[in-house]
């Protein structure tokens, strides 16, 4: 998988729908050291984990989604699921993006663990009664 570049609000709220997978969101500038440094990292874990989607948002074309998601400062990384931000990580913290994720995906793997149990009682109780 890639980090896919995002042009506009209306492929963002595609993008990033209602989907139960992590999405990570990359607000970056290309004038903006720290930013293209992340990059790479981004792109290594867009493919450590296919099962996350990786977003990049440039604030100088698309101003208005990093006004709604309140960056201030650059890069800053934003992880979401179901469209709601789950956790946040501003500054070029590559061991702190790799530990985003990471947690993001643990959460994503337990919860449908969870789910897939509580699907299967649900299932055995019907059967039972």
């Amino acid at each position: 998988m890639t980090v896919i570049d995002i042009p506009d609000d209306h492929i963002f709220a595609s993008a990033l729908g209602s989907t139960s997978e992590l999405v990570v969101v990359d607000y970056y500038a290309t004038w903006c050291g720290p930013c293209k440094m992340m990059k790479p990292v981004l792109e290594q874990l867009s493919i450590a984990y296919p099962k996350s989607r990786f977003l990049a948002v440039n604030i100088d074309e698309v101003g208005s989604l990093a006004k709604k998601a309140n960056v201030t400062s650059l890069p800053t990384m934003v992880a979401y699921k179901r469209g709601v931000e789950v956790d946040r990580l501003v500054g070029a913290d590559k061991n702190g993006l790799i530990k985003m994720v990471d947690n993001g995906h643990r959460w994503q793997n337990v919860l449908f663990r969870v789910c897939r149990g509580l699907q299967a009682k649900q299932g055995t109780h019907k059967q039972t009664t």
